[in-house]
């Protein structure tokens, strides 16, 4: 039984933990030329993967729904350019839902430049915005 594997010093570089009776694990997958290598949760259908810090904390869930199509894709980008956020997946048009808890709100911490195409500083959208409307 393999608990963790070492690199060539003898210093841990990944940790087994074991759980009686346990159906779900990670697979990792390598990949031909041009295609990516894929972490995936495998066992049961649809528990998604999460990753906790060292006491246990959640960091972040990701959660899995049957029969998905679409997802989330994040890009990093060159000097000069943003990373994106995007949505994509089968669907032609897909929303991309943030969704704030209880009584909860959603922050943006920086300049908005634009919804839509337009300027902030030129909709009427921003002026209800900054007077509360």
């Amino acid at each position: 039984r393999i608990t963790q594997i070492l690199d060539s010093s003898g210093n841990e570089v990944i940790k087994f933990g074991t759980t009686g009776s346990a159906v779900n694990e990670i697979t990792i997958t390598n990949a031909a030329t041009g295609d990516p290598p894929t972490i995936s949760a495998t066992g049961e259908a649809d528990k998604g993967i999460d990753f906790e810090n060292s006491e246990g904390e959640e960091l972040l869930k990701l959660a899995s729904v049957s029969s998905a199509v679409n997802e989330v894709k994040i890009s990093n980008a060159a000097t000069g350019s943003g990373p994106s956020v995007e949505a994509t997946g089968g669907d032609t048009n897909i929303d991309i839902n943030l969704t704030p808890k209880g009584t909860g709100e959603l922050n943006v911490d920086g300049k908005v430049k634009s919804i839509n195409g337009q300027s902030m500083a030129q909709t009427p959208f921003m002026s209800n915005l900054i007077l509360g409307f």
